[in-house]
């Protein structure tokens, strides 16, 4: 697993900010991905989206019914 988020070119410090404060952001509400990325202010959106994309492929996220993401881990 760890490998596979250092192709992320993110540090452990980035990963685990970016996937907590998404965490924070979906536990209580799923949103639209293009909802979520304006309450992520501060953040390289590149990186952000390919930490996104590490959390779905490894069952941390997913699409609900209407194309919303929730987390689930």
């Amino acid at each position: 697993t760890c490998t596979g988020r250092n192709r992320l070119d993110a540090s452990d410090l980035e990963f685990s900010s970016v996937r907590d404060r998404i965490k924070t952001l979906l536990q209580d509400k799923a949103l639209m991905p293009y909802e979520l990325m304006p309450l992520l202010p501060g953040l390289n959106e590149e990186k952000t989206m390919k930490i996104i994309r590490w959390l779905m492929d490894n069952g941390k996220l997913e699409y609900t019914r209407d194309g919303k993401l929730k987390y689930v881990a």
